[in-house]
């Protein structure tokens, strides 16, 4: 009478070709991974002339960057509810063009919340603490 053969060993060496393809194919992918993209914060959005808007921008450029950060102060630029500073506007406006003419992908970061959107429904003007983040 014949003797089966082990499975066992058919299993093991299946695992361990699995494993083996697994650590070569991970090893294939690692190669097409690509590093973060450069970028900066230039002072394209901090209330510069639009002659040092085109500088910064072809600087920006030479230097190799992919990205900028570019910042708004909502505060500026709503001043209260549903009113907006037009010369904010546009200042946000040319800094997108001339970043985006300069081969910029573009980040908004938006800061400086005005005092009227801090405001609850029939509370006092105040900032938030640390409790209002629950409500």
């Amino acid at each position: 009478m014949a003797t089966r053969p082990s499975y066992r060993h058919h299993t093991r060496g299946r695992a361990i070709i699995s494993l083996l393809v697994a650590v070569v194919a991970s090893l294939f992918a690692a190669s097409t991974v690509h590093a973060a993209e450069p970028g900066l914060s230039p002072d394209l959005s901090w209330g510069t002339s639009s002659a040092d808007q085109d500088r910064t921008a072809a600087a920006v450029n030479d230097v190799g960057s992919r990205w900028v950060r570019l910042n708004v102060e909502w505060n500026a630029t709503e001043t209260s509810n549903n009113t907006y500073d037009s010369w904010m506007l546009s200042h946000y406006d040319r800094a997108v063009n001339v970043a985006r003419a300069a081969g910029q992908k573009v980040l908004m970061l938006v800061s400086q919340s005005p005092s009227w959107a801090l405001k609850s429904a029939g509370e006092p003007n105040r900032r938030p603490g640390r409790n209002d983040v629950s409500r």
